[in-house]
């Protein structure tokens, strides 16, 4: 193919001039309006989708302050709750104690003695009790 020459063995297609309308000054004012309308809408869009965004970031922020002051006042009552218990057990302690000596100044030293033999008893009963428990209850719960 060498020596055939440009458009020699290929269909030939006619050229069809398509005539493009002229635009009159009245169609390019009416597109540039419709396209400052469109440019104005979408700013408009941006502005609601930007204050949509910052409610959405408030009420995050929200939350996470309400997480927040949840998770304190968590710690801050079970710091309480401990401290309860050991001024209780303190508590319970100075009693017997107190309980001891006076009946160790009444030289009721056998009513002291079986008394806190029963206390004492019913004292490592009721740990063991507890201890069972939750041993038990850890050997029913499924490890994940």
């Amino acid at each position: 193919m060498s020596g055939a020459q440009p458009g020699q063995g290929k269909s030939q297609v006619p050229a069809v001039k398509q005539q493009v309308p002229a635009l009159s000054e009245d169609t390019i004012r009416k597109l540039i309006d419709q396209q400052s309308t469109e440019a104005a809408l979408r700013s408009q869009e941006l502005a609601i989708r930007r204050q949509e965004l910052d409610h959405q970031s408030k009420h995050a922020s929200d939350i996470l302050g309400a997480q927040e002051r949840d998770r304190e006042a968590e710690r801050v009552h079970t710091r309480k709750m401990g401290r309860d218990k050991l001024v209780f057990i303190v508590l319970i302690a100075v009693a017997l104690l107190s309980f001891a000596i006076w009946g160790l100044l009444l030289n009721k030293d056998a009513v002291v003695k079986e008394i806190l033999q029963i206390i004492i008893s019913a004292t490592l009963g009721a740990a063991g009790g507890f201890g069972a428990g939750r041993l038990s209850k850890k050997s029913d719960t499924p490890a994940d």
